[in-house]
């Protein structure tokens, strides 16, 4: 109210000062600190606030890779094939919407390894007889790298193996016979040795019988058939 009786509105602004950060309570996944790491690993990371965790942001050597929602619990893969060999330090940061803050830090070495050949899952065994002349290859490899499939050692085709999964369907095989298939896991940096090799052996059955047969005499008292 002022001096002359006017009154205002009445209204509320609640406020309040939030000066607890977060805390990161746990981070499994993760090679211990200092150790050595040559394949890229995935980490999950269980986070507590008074109030909400807000955001998290992820960083290697102090530089930011990504920032998003956090919530309580997150998962994060650290493509580590995208930096060189040597020392580095992975950090998470999680904020409150106060922007206060915790820090969990791994620094680590870098030692590339390429990654493992692929894995067959069917074919089963490592002879697969089959009476056609196609057929569909299914296995597995680390996620998020490709896996090729080579038949009697020429390249046929890859496939991303974005879940650690990947199938090739229909692989035409060039008759009756005997076909080996082997596969090869490739990242940006390197590629895998060969997978244990899986022998085809494609028997379609018996021939068709001839068609338009004939028969005329031949020389020395022979007969020359033809179809």
């Amino acid at each position: 109210m002022d001096a002359f009786g006017n009154e205002s509105l009445y209204t509320s602004n609640n406020a309040f000062a939030d000066f607890v950060p977060p805390r990161i309570l746990s981070v499994s996944g993760a090679p211990e600190p200092g150790s050595m790491a040559g394949r890229p690993f995935t980490i999950l990371v269980q986070a507590g606030d008074n109030h909400l965790v807000a955001r998290r942001d992820i960083l290697v050597d102090g530089e930011l890779l990504e920032s998003g929602y956090a919530g309580e619990g997150f998962y994060y893969s650290w493509p580590l094939t995208s930096f060189p060999d040597g020392w580095h330090t992975l950090s998470v940061v999680v904020l409150d919407a106060a922007g206060n803050s915790a820090r969990w830090d791994l620094p680590l070495v870098v030692n590339y390894v390429p990654p493992p050949a692929p894995r067959i899952a069917w074919p089963t065994g490592e002879t697969f007889q089959l009476n056609e002349t196609s057929i569909d290859i299914y296995g597995e490899s680390d996620p998020d790298i490709y896996a090729s499939l080579f038949l009697d050692g020429v390249y046929y085709g890859s496939q991303p193996t974005s879940n650690g999964l990947f199938a090739f369907h229909g692989v035409p095989l060039p008759g009756d016979g005997s076909f080996v298939v082997t596969l090869q896991a490739a990242d940006q940096k390197g590629s895998s040795p060969g997978s244990a090799p899986l022998t085809l052996i494609v028997d379609s059955g018996p021939p068709a019988p001839p068609a338009e047969l004939s028969a005329e005499a031949g020389v020395y008292g022979g007969v020359k058939i033809s179809w």
